[in-house]
């Protein structure tokens, strides 16, 4: 993680680099901002939103927090919003109401995600 936050603080300082405002987004398995991992990735003024730092996991039980959307707040002027998509509250059922395409809870993993979709929504201009 620590390689990663490296890179992206040296790709930002080059000069002929013009597109400086990076959003890094992804499955980073950190369980929690209180995680040597989160220090990290944040060591070189990287950045999420409140609402993703929430208590709210982004898995199907909603209790991990692994996934995150990190930016840079140089660049991003003005942070809208913030939150994840849950599509499966609570039962995976309803997204296969139909008998012939009834599916364990397990094969539904594989089928869309175990994981919840974040969004941002940051102002750059």
């Amino acid at each position: 993680m620590s390689k990663l936050a490296d890179w992206i603080e040296e790709r930002r300082k080059l000069r002929h680099v013009k597109g400086k405002d990076m959003i890094v987004l992804g499955d980073f398995n950190i369980p929690s901002e209180n995680s040597s991992l989160f220090d990290a990735i944040t060591k070189n003024n990287l950045h999420t939103h409140s609402a993703i730092l929430g208590k709210k996991g982004t898995n199907l039980k909603r209790d991990k927090r692994y996934d995150q959307i990190f930016y840079h707040k140089k660049y991003a002027k003005k942070i809208e919003k913030a939150g994840s998509v849950d599509f499966y509250q609570g039962d995976h059922h309803a997204l296969y109401p139909f008998p012939e395409f009834s599916m364990t809870k397990e094969k539904f993993t594989y089928q869309i995600s175990d994981h919840l979709p974040l969004w941002i929504q940051l102002n750059i201009e």
